[in-house]
């Protein structure tokens, strides 16, 4: 069975959209899904409440308990400045590449401060990187300066703390509070499948489109599956079995010696049974 549901959760997601836009379902069902959540239903939520930045590219926080979500506008400094200058709106998929030369007000400039900092305020950012290898502080500095850290130190942090990850695309979380950055390692399934093959270490740069066609056991894969419980949506762990098997045929390898569908076909028919 997967795990209880807790209604007294709180989980926080960001997305960026077009304000006043109702995006596509096929882009927020996978972000917000496994909340339980309606991406129809959030989307509609979200173009009502960016209705006053038409048109703007900004940040929506959501924060989601009990399988209801909370919508608040997290505005770029780019963005407020844009709406100050209150031009008419454009069609976006007309005119591309505007330039924004009309005139503001200091008292504009001013209000577009940002407020007081809180020490107690809980951030959570979740960033992709390379395993044990240091982010570019050019795509690290706009998604944690504003929130008092320093981009270098982070992503040494974050090198330190993927180093048994190295070589591998996964995705790290950042509990910010009061400056500080705690690091958690959230890896795929098929970051967790290629760990398991053991393969010798690769340079990136110089090897591309690598195939994965080493062999795995099936107690790795149930390992991987009670790893990934929390987060599949199937109700038994036999499911998620096959969840991890159908990533493995994606991945390239063999389970046990045998194409992973196979095995599929086996849990499917009874021949193989996956206990609880």
């Amino acid at each position: 069975m997967p795990p209880k549901f807790d209604p007294n959760e709180i989980k926080i997601v960001n997305l960026r959209c077009v304000g006043g836009e109702v995006g596509a379902t096929s882009s927020l069902a996978p972000k917000i899904g496994p909340l339980g959540l309606s991406p129809k239903k959030v989307g509609d939520d979200i173009a009502k409440a960016t209705s006053d930045w038409k048109g703007l590219k900004i940040t929506v926080q959501l924060i989601v308990q009990n399988r209801q979500a909370q919508i608040s506008v997290v505005p770029s400094a780019a963005a407020l400045l844009i709406r100050a200058l209150k031009e008419p709106p454009r069609d976006r998929k007309k005119q591309k590449n505007i330039k924004h030369n009309g005139n503001i007000t200091l008292e504009d400039v001013i209000s577009t401060m940002p407020p007081k900092f809180d020490p107690n305020e809980i951030k959570i950012v979740n960033l992709r990187c390379v395993g044990g290898e240091v982010g570019a502080t050019s795509s690290l500095a706009p998604k944690i300066g504003p929130l008092g850290l320093s981009p270098k130190k982070v992503g040494d942090d974050i090198a330190k703390a993927t180093s048994d990850w190295k070589g591998l695309k996964i995705t790290v979380q950042l509990i910010v509070q009061n400056r500080q950055a705690q690091i958690s390692v959230v890896p795929s399934a098929a970051a967790l499948l290629i760990r398991a093959l053991k393969e010798p270490p690769r340079d990136r740069k110089k090897q591309k489109n690598i195939k994965h066609n080493g062999n795995i056991t099936l107690e790795d894969v149930i390992s991987i599956a009670k790893t990934m419980r929390p987060r599949s949506m199937a109700r038994y762990l036999s499911g998620t079995v096959k969840e991890i098997l159908g990533t493995a045929q994606s991945v390239g390898c063999t389970v046990e010696g045998r194409a992973p569908h196979d095995l599929i076909n086996d849990i499917n028919s009874g021949a193989l049974t996956i206990d609880e």
